[in-house]
């Protein structure tokens, strides 16, 4: 009785406490039948005491896509930093809901140590991999983590480099504008170059009139199409130096 259960598993969400009821409930899991499986894999989740964090990743090994994406959107609130390479590779390499539920496990994880966990991954993942993560540290603005970015933001591989870029939108501030112009000076292509202006206008917004320094000294030696991202990044910033460097751009 579908109806029944939804009540049951409302008490193991919110009616049930203690880390004893949590260890008894998780127990079931494999003598459940599927559909009961995700059921109390999401109501689990939704519990949040990390005692269920064995028996849920025990689950990633069921044959059944469904149960292995209800155990990973769990792992967003019963995981930890040790869980990251694995929602990598999940994210990189499962089904398409098996990706989206482990992309937004490694946003929603908590814990000390995650932000570090998601920068060692990173230097061990593949490309597919390093992208995920790189999407993770953006939106969970790991500020910290920016000077890392910013160096996968030169990586040999082009759908790296956008993830990071992408990043950078949310991570960098007015004292990695000059490493950002670097990058938009070396951009490969037009899709490089709009995700760097996009990074570029979403740093002058945050740090104003701080950025027009080394937004001025990139206009030198610089092409025309970077030289008109460096202008719009101008028009962002404002201040009496991007002023003066724009009304010199009207010749």
């Amino acid at each position: 009785d579908r109806d029944m259960r939804s009540l049951g598993l409302q008490q193991v969400r919110e009616e049930v406490p203690g880390k004893a009821a949590t260890q008894r409930f998780a127990a079931l899991l494999p003598k459940l039948p599927p559909e009961a499986q995700v059921g109390l894999l999401e109501a689990l989740g939704d519990r949040k005491d990390v005692t269920a964090r064995p028996a849920v990743v025990e689950m990633l090994k069921n044959e059944e896509e469904k149960i292995r994406t209800a155990a990973l959107r769990a792992l967003g609130n019963l995981g930890n930093g040790a869980d990251v390479p694995l929602l990598a590779r999940s994210a990189a390499a499962g089904s398409d809901w098996e990706k989206a539920a482990a992309r937004q496990s490694l946003i929603r994880l908590r814990g000390d140590g995650v932000n570090a966990a998601i920068v060692a991954a990173l230097a061990k993942g593949k490309p597919d991999e390093r992208i995920a993560l790189l999407a993770a540290l953006g939106a969970r603005h790991a500020v910290e983590t920016a000077p890392t970015v910013l160096q996968y933001a030169e990586d040999s591989h082009a759908a790296v480099r956008l993830a990071a870029i992408g990043a950078l939108r949310f991570l960098a501030g007015e004292n990695h504008a000059a490493a950002v112009v670097k990058i938009l000076k070396a951009a490969k292509d037009d899709k490089e170059q709009t995700a760097v202006e996009s990074a570029l206008l979403a740093i002058c917004g945050r740090g104003r009139e701080a950025c027009a320094d080394q937004l001025v000294a990139g206009l030198e030696n610089v092409d025309p199409p970077a030289r008109i991202v460096l202008l719009h990044a101008l028009g962002r910033a404002g201040g009496a130096k991007a002023m003066e460097a724009v009304v010199g751009r009207l010749k």
